[in-house]
Parts: structure tokens; sequence; C-alpha cells
């Protein structure tokens, strides 16, 4: 199933309810409907993008992942090979890979998802970055289907301006699962690098600690 980007790894309190619901679903069908074949897809509206990838070969970002109880690190690095046409992004953690365009759309993948790169979603990065502005509005459906039963996981991407992190211009934006009342994941986009500086939902955050810039987050 292809994923929002940070379901796979980093996963908090609001969208473990969708994940969940997934789950349930394919192990119901599993089990009650084992004849049928189980198809998965993404619907996306269209994306207008206002920037192209920043991430650029040798730079390296460092993230501290906390859900209140344990805390690690996870390193990303951009490098250049021959065989990729843009960056390669490694994650030295899992060892995985991916060769990201200016674009922000992984070379070779006959998907071109803006909400992620499936299963191997990084954290730093997913390509509806790019499109972020003090405007930006944008929803996501994952469709689930066997036989004549479809389930629907309607996201939302919504901006709420403009707010200074770490000492860095950066767009705050919420992600909401159904319904606009409730309460969000937020994700803090760099104004500049289009990279993930700060993500929080319940007690899980993710926090951009080390980059090829200047960071303060004493100035909040």
């Amino acid at each position: 199933m292809p994923l929002v980007p940070f379901l796979d790894r980093q996963t908090s309190a609001l969208l473990y309810l969708c994940i969940a619901l997934y789950l349930f679903f394919i192990a119901a069908v599993f089990f009650l409907a084992p004849q049928f074949q189980i198809t998965t897809d993404v619907h996306e509206q269209p994306l207008q993008k206002n920037s192209q990838l920043r991430i650029k070969p040798g730079e390296s970002y460092t993230y501290l992942l906390s859900d209140g109880r344990e805390k690690k690190l996870t390193t990303y690095l951009a490098r250049s090979s021959p065989s990729c046409n843009g960056v390669l992004l490694y994650e030295a953690e899992s060892g995985d890979q991916l060769c990201l365009l200016e674009n922000g759309f992984e070379q070779g993948s006959p998907r071109q998802s803006n909400s992620g790169y499936g299963n191997h979603s990084p954290l730093i990065f997913s390509p509806w970055m790019l499109a972020v502005s003090e405007n930006f509005s944008w929803k996501v459906e994952s469709e689930a289907r066997v036989g004549d039963i479809k389930t629907i996981f309607p996201l939302t991407f919504r901006s709420e301006g403009k707010k200074e992190v770490a000492g860095r211009q950066a767009f705050s934006v919420g992600l909401y699962l159904t319904d606009a009342s409730a309460e969000p994941m937020r994700l803090y986009i760099d104004e500049e690098k289009r990279v993930l500086l700060l993500l929080g939902s319940g007690n899980f955050t993710a926090r951009l600690v080390s980059a090829p810039f200047a960071l303060n987050w004493s100035k909040g």
C-alpha cells in the first residue's frame, strides 16, 4: 500500500487509527474472502510545485525521534552516484536509499506519487514538500478494494502559515484524518531547504538536530 510519508516507520497516535483500520480491513478480507484479490491505490489532487529539490550531495541530516519513553537517532546522507541523475538519499540505520530527482520523484519509479515513496518513504522529505506555501491545501485518498468491498482513508494537508522553528523560517502544516476539527499531526517544513524540521503528534516527535545549516532550538 503506498503510504503517506513517515507512516511506515515513525508513526503517531493520530495515524495509528488509519493504519489499524487498514490492517483490520486486510486481515478480515484475507480470512473471510481469500478467493478475492486485494488491490490498493492512492488518489491525489493535482499539485503545483513552487520549488525544486534542494538536498545536495555531501549533506547530512540527523533526526532525534522520541515517543516519550525511548529516543533514537536517524541519519540521512546525500550522495552523488553515476547511476543517479539527481541525489542519492541514504538512510544510515536501515541502509535504504532513494535516487531523488529535482521534482522530488524517485528515479525509475513507475508511480510518480507526491505523497511518498511507498514503504520506503524517508522521514526527511516527500515530494509534496516542494509545493508548500502559506496557502497550501491538498487532499489524498488511499483506497483498498477486494471484490465489491472498498475502504477509503482520506487525508488532508493544510498550511497553518509560517513559524520560526529552531531559528529557521518554516511552513506549519497540519495533517488531518477525515475531519478538520480533529487534532492533526503537525509538520514544520523548512522554507529554504524544503526538508522536515519538526514533526509532532501526541507523545511522538521527530526533530532535526544536525543539518548543513545552523539550528537553534532555544528559539522555538
